[in-house]
């Protein structure tokens, strides 16, 4: 991170390595290696869910983390073997 700020790093083919800074205040949340979902629950009283992937595509990863906007009231994450926690914003 630079100054505290998780950076992106990305890579394309025979191209330079880039690190992007996120200016907008979010709070970042790691995920264990065994939670397969999310549940996401708004201010606005809507809700999402998503399934966790390993990699999305030939030789991707995808990081295992969320970002979460001043728009997420909460988060339930699910582990593998049913558990469940709670994150309040």
């Amino acid at each position: 991170s630079a100054a505290g700020k998780p950076l992106l790093i990305a890579a394309q083919n025979q191209g330079p390595l880039l690190a992007f800074e996120n200016s907008a205040e979010r709070k970042m949340i790691s995920l264990k290696p065994t939670d397969v979902s999310l549940n996401y629950f708004f201010t606005n009283g809507t809700q999402r869910k998503e399934e966790l992937y390993y990699g999305n595509s030939f030789y991707s990863q995808s990081g295992r983390y969320i970002s979460a906007t001043p728009k997420l009231k909460s988060v339930t994450i699910t582990d593998a073997a049913g558990n469940k926690r709670n994150i309040n914003f």
